[in-house]
């Protein structure tokens, strides 16, 4: 598996504040321009170096990000295995952008879809409809945009319930800049908000 970074942190979004093991991979499917995320560079890691690394740090909830982490879904699958054999519990989560399709989800404990609207094959309503159905949704606010969201999360089903709605912004000045948007948008709604504590807290910052 590439590696693009692995650290412990504290989640940023929807279950904001839980301390984590993030397993960021390399590379993507989609090229969006707003990625906040180097992704394009990363080390060549053995499933056993990558649980080895996981299992110094406190937290024993991991997530899988990227990147877009499914195009790595067999070596997910064979560290999940792996930890799994530990005797302490660790649960899973992960962060895709919902292209991509794999049984390894049946595993995951907490599935987290962020579609992104940058061209006709990144959304596809036939491929989300194979996620879980409790799959948590998380949108990018970008008010020249819309809310093109809403029309996706008819097509697929998805439980209002079930989405969330965070600010644009890779650094602190950003999110301050669009927060309000967003919260008054969620109040019209409905929808949740979520923050991203990570960037409030660290800006950019890697291995945060």
């Amino acid at each position: 598996m590439k590696v693009n970074e692995i650290f412990y942190s504290l989640q940023g979004e929807i279950d904001v504040g839980v301390p984590s093991v993030f397993v960021r991979s390399a590379f993507c499917n989609l090229n969006c321009s707003f990625c906040d995320t180097d992704f394009k560079r990363g080390k060549n890691m053995s499933v056993e170096e990558i649980v080895d690394i996981i299992k110094t740090h406190k937290s024993k909830n991991i997530i899988f990000t990227g990147g877009e982490p499914l195009l790595w879904c067999e070596d997910i699958d064979d560290i999940i295995y792996s930890l799994n054999e530990e005797e302490e519990k660790y649960t899973f989560g992960i962060e895709t952008n919902g292209t991509i399709y794999h049984p390894v989800l049946k595993s995951i404990d907490r599935v987290v879809v962020s579609p992104k609207n940058i061209n006709p094959t990144s959304l596809r309503p036939e491929k989300l409809k194979q996620f879980p159905k409790d799959a948590q949704y998380k949108f990018v606010y970008q008010s020249e945009l819309g809310d093109w969201w809403e029309e996706l999360i008819q097509d697929v089903g998805i439980d209002k319930n079930n989405v969330w709605i965070m600010p644009e912004g890779a650094t602190y000045e950003e999110q301050l800049e669009h927060m309000n948007d967003v919260a008054d948008y969620c109040l019209k709604t409905g929808y949740k908000m979520t923050p991203r504590l990570h960037t409030l807290l660290w800006s950019n910052s890697r291995g945060k």
